[in-house]
This record gives structure tokens, sequence and C-alpha cells, in this order.
């Protein structure tokens, strides 16, 4: 679903809790797919009711 999104070539995409209920490793996948996305130019901008997640990331990411 999100290959769809991106194909589309977005400013801004915003992911609703993308680590819920996957294990460690695989959020650190995804927290690394977030930074390149970022790196490229695009806004993410990440709901989480993980509030250490939260905290985890630098202010400078959306």
């Amino acid at each position: 679903m999100i290959g769809k999104w991106l194909a589309t070539q977005p400013e801004v995409i915003i992911l609703d809790e993308p680590t819920k209920g996957i294990d460690i490793g695989s959020k650190a996948a995804v927290h690394q797919f977030m930074s390149e996305l970022v790196s490229q130019g695009l806004a993410v901008i990440m709901v989480s009711s993980e509030l250490p997640e939260v905290m985890a990331w630098p202010t400078g990411l959306s």
C-alpha cells in the first residue's frame, strides 16, 4: 500500500501507528525506511501511541 502512495510522488505522507504490533527488528526497519523517505525530501508525519518511540525521533523530522 505504501508503494502505491509513493508512486504518486507526494510531498507529505502520514503514517498512523506504523509500528503497532510488530517486533523490535521490524520496528527498526520501519524507522530506517522513514528516515530514507525524509532524506529524499518527503515530509513524514508519524502518529504513535508509544511515547518513547515518538520522543526518540529528532524534532527535525515531521
